[in-house]
């Protein structure tokens, strides 16, 4: 996270995972929730305590597109595209 000229931060590329207090023992659920900031698009990201083969421990992470996004600056439909005046 950096700090823009106008004092407000810029939090791409950054996030925070917590531990999943809702997890349900036995199931498929994480370790570990949180939210990631990517190319200014918000992503659920969550986390598995693994073991490898050689016996380390990891945690294993997946992001998922939160829903209902537009990337700012970026066209929404083809529609738009054929609206650009070049």
């Amino acid at each position: 996270m950096s700090k823009n000229a106008d004092g407000t931060y810029d939090n791409d590329l950054s996030g925070a995972i917590f531990k999943n207090e809702k997890r349900r023992e036995g199931k498929k659920d994480p370790h570990y929730t949180g939210t990631m900031t990517v190319g200014g698009l918000e992503y659920w990201v969550n986390g598995w305590k693994k073991k490898s083969k050689s016996g380390l421990l990891y945690v294993s992470l997946s992001l998922t597109l939160k829903k209902n996004q537009e990337k700012s600056g970026k066209p929404s439909s083809d529609e738009d595209i054929d609206n650009i005046p070049f």
